[in-house]
């Protein structure tokens, strides 16, 4: 047996926890093997229009009741506290009691919360997505990655590993902003980060984003890509993953909810994530889109046995 970690990732829109351990296989890219892998939608994110703006109760309720499971889930896989790890986002970074979050952390877990930035979360979610893009498109083709979170979004080139960005413009604050998504990154020095990360050479996107996954995986035309264990990779050009996210930005919710393999509780915040993505593809004019569930938490996983082997 190697040695494992659990991460648990509590984002904007959900909490997740993915349980690892170090792979002995000389030919494993990513140097471990993923053992479990499972998701709840809370919605940290609901809410927080400004900074120091507090928690949503129901968002807290929904938060202690994943960290239960997560704490069951933890015993079956027989991880020890000191075997988890736990990473806070942009809800966390942009709200006003975080400490709520974080004692339930240490009473569910017997472990301390960590906050990370918006450059670390871009950074660790950029490991996930170069990833995927090597595997899809080798190592001599350049791509944009976009991670479209529920309080804030990432991007960056995989021709420059320094060069990745945070925006505080999330699926879950266009939602309830009610603004359309190119103006409230207009407010957030979208200008000026696309200006960073312009280039002629740059066709292809990696995008990840449980909203996007959701949506690659019911268009008809994306192509499964197996990549990673317990992971979701889609291939398909941007032109049909337009339309279809078109479509279902039409729907009513109710019509949406109806869409057999819809995430019910993702249905209401989908087409405010498809908006942000679709801005991203359009600017930077995008052709061909990998779409992976590989996240932050792939990223924190990998930096973990990276550090235990130095």
């Amino acid at each position: 047996m190697g040695q494992k970690i659990g991460v648990v990732d509590l984002g904007s829109n959900s909490v997740k926890i993915l349980v690892a351990e170090q792979s002995r296989d000389q030919n494993n890219p990513l140097g471990f093997q993923i053992l479990g892998e499972k998701s709840w939608v809370t919605r940290l994110g609901r809410g927080i229009k400004n900074p120091g703006d507090p928690l949503n109760q129901e968002s807290i309720h929904a938060t202690d009741e994943a960290l239960k499971e997560i704490q069951k889930f933890a015993a079956e896989l027989e991880l020890k506290p000191s075997e988890l790890k736990a990473v806070g986002t942009a809800a966390l970074r942009r709200c006003g009691d975080p400490q709520k979050v974080s004692d339930l952390v240490k009473l569910h877990l017997g472990i301390s919360l960590e906050i990370i930035s918006g450059e670390k979360e871009a950074e660790l979610s950029f490991e996930a997505a170069l990833f995927s893009g090597h595997a899809v498109w080798g190592k001599n083709l350049p791509f944009l990655f976009a991670e479209i979170g529920g309080a804030s979004s990432q991007l960056g080139t995989s021709e420059f590993k320094d060069a990745v960005f945070s925006t505080p413009v999330g699926a879950v604050r266009v939602f309830e902003s009610q603004e359309s998504a190119a103006s409230l990154l207009g407010k957030n020095n979208w200008t000026i980060l696309k200006s960073k990360l312009k280039s002629k050479n740059v066709s292809r996107m990696v995008a990840v984003g449980g909203s996007l996954v959701l949506a690659a995986k019911l268009c008809p035309k994306a192509q499964p890509k197996p990549l990673l264990k317990n992971s979701t990779n889609y291939l398909l050009k941007t032109s049909d993953f337009l339309e279809f996210s078109a479509y279902l930005s039409r729907l009513s919710l109710e019509d949406r909810k109806k869409i057999s393999g819809m995430d019910s509780l993702r249905a209401d915040i989908l087409p405010a994530a498809l908006e942000i993505l679709g801005v991203f593809l359009n600017d930077f004019h995008i052709e061909e889109l990998l779409v992976t569930s590989a996240g932050l938490r792939h990223g924190v996983v990998a930096e973990f046995f990276l550090e235990s082997k130095s």
